[in-house]
């Protein structure tokens, strides 16, 4: 998970608990917790004040965000089938 690691990382070099982030991003402590481990996606929207929150890069964590879900979609798949798919969809981008 990589944006489970990162979001916890940035929180302990913060030295802020579960709880005042779960609070500030509108969420429970259980739920935030589960964030960082990967059990639960976190939304854009909440992705973004945990950015503002930590006053961490929004484009990079949204990037590690897009990333995490592309892996956890593909994951299933062999790996040239998920490795022609991101081909596909990069050369769709604009």
């Amino acid at each position: 998970m990589l944006l489970s690691e990162k979001m916890k990382e940035l929180r302990l070099e913060a030295d802020l608990p579960q709880r005042k982030v779960a609070a500030a991003i509108d969420v429970d402590t259980a739920t935030y917790c589960k964030f960082e481990k990967g059990v639960l996606r976190i939304s854009r929207s909440q992705l973004l004040k945990f950015s503002e929150l930590l006053k961490v890069d929004s484009k990079e964590m949204l990037a590690i965000w897009l990333a995490d879900q592309m892996q956890k979609t593909v994951s299933e798949e062999s790996k040239e089938v998920a490795q022609e798919a991101i081909k596909i969809v990069s050369k769709s981008i604009k």
